[in-house]
């Protein structure tokens, strides 16, 4: 029986799981099993995940939301360790799993661990920016005290999901509203930044839209955890000003190569636009 079960959300993920998958392969801990939840890929995914050897299970789109798939992989899994990874996730080296799960050993009542996530080079700046702010490149892990854990690149006890399980219903943010009530049940949380993951999207602005709508719907009905506060239309044109000064300023002190500068010169306004337009729809709810 594996010690480490590795849970795998994916939908038409044929481009990046092959990475993601065969960099799991070369880890330097051995001992787990590899778990893919697809919801009704059309490309290649399934048929990529048949290559390494994982356990496949498919769920209905319509049904799919976060919480519900990686409850229904965990099920179907062994490990006393879940390891939670997204599918456009890259592991930085080989000993990524090492370091995410040897924590374990060590701390009394640890439920969870969650790594670092660093963006590729060709991300957006704006991503740049939030996953610096997000998973700090800090030298050794730490316990820390606020509800903030990531299933893009995360590992918990069993024993802790078996007392709460994710909330299926919950259209986003499962993970945070996990964390904070094993934080209450008197598990602790850890950050370990050695266990680091590449992590970045490329989304058109009408997935951007979708994703901060629905991500701030469920920070809505987290606002008891979150502070989830609504704003006028005045705060939401002043925090579009901040965000897209703050995003050209990164731009100008790392700029990729002119084409990068270019484009994300003219697409910064309409991502933020997207951003904020969610946010407000999620809002009015």
């Amino acid at each position: 029986m594996p010690h480490v079960s590795i849970v795998i959300r994916t939908k038409n993920e044929e481009a990046s799981l092959p990475l993601c998958l065969e960099e799991i392969t070369k880890q330097s801990y051995q001992d787990f099993e590899i778990i893919v939840i697809d919801s009704g890929s059309t490309d290649k995914t399934v048929e990529i995940a048949r290559r390494y050897n994982a356990q496949i299970i498919e769920i209905s789109p319509s049904d799919f939301t976060y919480g519900l798939a990686l409850n229904k992989g965990i099920r179907s899994s062994q490990g006393k360790i879940i390891v939670a990874i997204s599918a456009h996730c890259l592991p930085v080296n080989n000993v990524w799993l090492e370091y995410l799960v040897a924590s374990f050993n060590t701390h009394e009542k640890l439920a969870g661990v969650f790594g670092r996530q660093i963006p590729f080079e060709s991300a957006a700046p704006y991503e740049k920016r939030g996953l610096k702010q997000s998973y700090p490149s800090e030298e050794e892990f730490f316990l820390i005290d606020s509800p903030h854990f990531s299933n893009a690149n995360g590992a918990f006890l069993r024993e802790a999901w078996e007392i709460y399980p994710f909330d299926e219903k919950l259209s986003f943010c499962e993970d945070v509203k996990w964390c904070s009530v094993v934080q209450k049940k008197g598990f602790k949380i850890g950050y370990e930044p050695r266990s680091v993951v590449y992590h970045s999207h490329r989304e058109s602005l009408k997935d951007v839209f979708y994703k901060y709508y629905i991500k701030n719907k469920a920070l809505k009905e987290l606002s008891n955890i979150t502070n989830f506060k609504i704003h006028g239309i005045a705060g939401y044109l002043l925090r579009w000003i901040k965000s897209v000064i703050l995003d050209y300023v990164l731009l100008l002190k790392r700029p990729v190569n002119t084409a990068y500068f270019i484009y994300w010169i003219f697409f910064i306004p309409l991502f933020r636009v997207a951003v904020y337009a969610g946010h407000y729809k999620a809002s009015k709810k």
